[in-house]
């Protein structure tokens, strides 16, 4: 169990400069609460916790925008670009618009290849 302990000093001897701690009144102190917490351990934890299950929703398989193919190999999810822009102000699509695309690697590949700086990091 994992005890917290303020110390308080008061602002004139902070502000003076006299912000010791005093070490056997700081053990005393401790020594204290270890003795209150086996006779009542709710009576130093503040925190308290309950364990709780969370539900996710997890990708299994993603379809490309271009070709329509459904792509389930966690490889090719991987591989997949996520295009989400939304349009300015002049924009061709509209101000505020939101523009989405996704898109398998080879199609992003056949579509954009040649344009492509490939560096191996």
């Amino acid at each position: 169990m994992s005890s917290f302990v303020t110390v308080s000093i008061s602002p004139d001897l902070f502000q003076a400069g006299m912000h010791t701690i005093d070490h056997v009144a700081l053990d005393e102190a401790l020594r204290e609460m270890r003795t209150s917490s086996q006779e009542n351990p709710e009576r130093i934890t503040m925190k308290h916790t309950q364990r709780t299950t969370v539900q996710v929703d997890e990708v299994i398989a993603l379809t490309c925008d271009v070709c329509k193919r459904r792509y389930e190999d966690p490889n090719e999810i991987q591989g997949f670009i996520h295009l989400k822009k939304t349009g300015s102000y002049g924009s061709i699509f509209g101000d505020g618009t939101l523009i989405e695309c996704d898109l398998c690697q080879h199609c992003f590949k056949d579509r954009l290849g040649e344009f492509l700086v490939l560096k191996q990091q």
